[in-house]
């Protein structure tokens, strides 16, 4: 499936890149849920499923901030998604 070979290709890349900048510390104030949000949302849409097929529950309204890289973030959260829909 060229969908997902894509996907690996780009988490590699992700990967390499990630590591250049740790060693540069790049570090920011990332929201957690937001993040979440969108990682939900690109899931949904690139797996085709219809709207609310991938819960996220939050049981608590405010933001949660971590300092970190966010496209370390973003492919974390993105892979966990992926594994979780394929198995």
């Amino acid at each position: 499936d060229a969908e997902r070979l894509h996907r690996t290709v780009d988490q590699v890349l992700k990967a390499g890149a990630a590591s250049q900048k740790r060693r540069a510390g790049v570090y920011a104030p990332v929201d957690v849920v937001a993040l979440a949000r969108e990682c939900v949302e690109r899931a949904t849409s690139s797996h085709h499923l219809p709207e609310g097929a991938i819960a996220l529950e939050l049981h608590d309204d405010g933001p949660m901030t971590v300092k970190g890289d966010v496209e370390e973030l973003r492919t974390v959260l993105v892979n966990l998604i992926d594994n979780a829909i394929k198995y």
